[in-house]
């Protein structure tokens, strides 16, 4: 039928990083560069948030277990890099989808199941508790199986992180490296070569998509970013990583590197009387004498 295949595609998880961005567009009328620079890495998720509802439904008995409840509960779903409840979303979301799935998908669907229309629909069905999720004792069930995997998840970020929660922060364990195909020759080219790991924030399902596997590794997300003014193209702005430069002894080669980790812009000048003015160096080819007529 019309819209069928719009439909299917909002439902899949990607979906919430689209209502996210319509909530941020929603806030003003008039947006500048620095607006549209903040919704490239926004991190809030919108899941996170969703969760740290969930989390207020239920007591944990262990008194250190409910100190750690309250305070996602009281989570704003942001998943900045020194978030302390990021972390325990990471692990809640995939105990809770484990719990959720797993009677009913192989275990290894779960990845797919997981990353198409598995975090909406399990929270749907969380916030929403039905007999075919939750079997007669429909809400009791489901808070029971809310406590306990919420009580595995930091019993993982414990063994991950330690036990202080003021030492737990989302970018210890969502990270990123830039492998370069030569350090697959060895210890020594991994080391010139290669670049990170580099704490991330965000997640797959933020504005700021930062997607991780298994542990919790990014696997794909924008390494360029880009911002223009139609009315004047030399205050274009970009982010890019880690540089310009194939060669690892260049300055060039990871100098971006810093401003992309920092959510940080460079000048992406149009005119050629700008680039003309900003430039550092010119490199010239010249083609080689052969003698040939």
């Amino acid at each position: 039928p019309p819209g069928y295949e719009h439909t299917i595609a909002y439902e899949w998880a990607p979906r919430y990083r689209y209502d996210r961005i319509i909530e941020r567009l929603q806030e003003k009328a008039k947006f500048d560069l620095d607006d549209f620079g903040s919704i490239h890495h926004d991190n809030l998720s919108l899941p996170g948030r969703a969760l740290a509802g969930l989390a207020a439904g239920f007591h944990l008995e262990q008194p250190e277990l409910e100190r750690v409840r309250r305070r996602f509960a009281d989570w704003d779903g942001e998943l900045a890099r020194d978030s302390v409840c990021g972390p325990v979303y990471g692990y809640w979301l995939r105990e809770l989808l484990t719990a959720c799935f797993s009677p009913a998908v192989p275990e290894d669907l779960m990845q797919f199941v997981a990353g198409q229309a598995g975090v909406p629909t399990m929270l749907a069905a969380l916030e929403d508790p039905t007999e075919a999720w939750f079997g007669s004792n429909t809400t009791t069930d489901c808070q029971e199986m809310l406590a306990r995997t919420f009580a595995a998840a930091v019993g993982e970020v414990q063994k991950a992180l330690g036990p202080d929660p003021e030492g737990w922060r989302w970018d210890r364990l969502h990270t990123v490296s830039f492998r370069h195909p030569l350090a697959t020759l060895g210890e020594e080219f991994a080391e010139v070569f290669n670049r990170g790991p580099i704490g991330q924030a965000g997640d797959g399902l933020c504005p700021n998509a930062t997607r991780y596997e298994k542990p919790f590794a990014q696997v794909s997300g924008a390494s360029y970013r880009q911002l223009f003014d139609l009315a004047d193209w030399d205050r274009a702005l970009a982010t890019s990583a880690p540089g310009q430069s194939g060669q690892p002894e260049s300055p060039h080669y990871d100098d971006l590197l810093a401003l992309w980790q920092n959510d940080a812009y460079f000048p992406l000048l149009f005119s050629r009387e700008a680039i003309a003015e900003a430039a550092r160096h010119r490199l010239r080819l010249v083609p080689l004498e052969t003698g040939m007529q």
